[in-house]
């Protein structure tokens, strides 16, 4: 975004719940749900410089063969 990088991550709590790093000055929020997360953010004006949309599913590691 105008010729700037911007990085958010994400983090999973040992209790569950999910924690958004973003912009320096965004509070920081805990949400129960990825899904919670997303409805916040998927608003404009909310501190991040895109909205999101979905969650997308990590795919599970391939299996070695042995």
């Amino acid at each position: 975004f105008e010729e700037l990088i911007y990085t958010y991550r994400i983090f999973r709590e040992h209790q569950g719940y999910f924690r958004i790093e973003a912009s320096e000055g965004v509070p920081e929020r805990i949400f129960r749900t990825l899904k919670d997360l997303i409805y916040t953010y998927e608003k404009p004006n909310q501190g991040l410089i895109t909205n999101l949309r979905y969650p997308v599913k990590k795919p599970k590691a391939l299996q070695r063969s042995q």
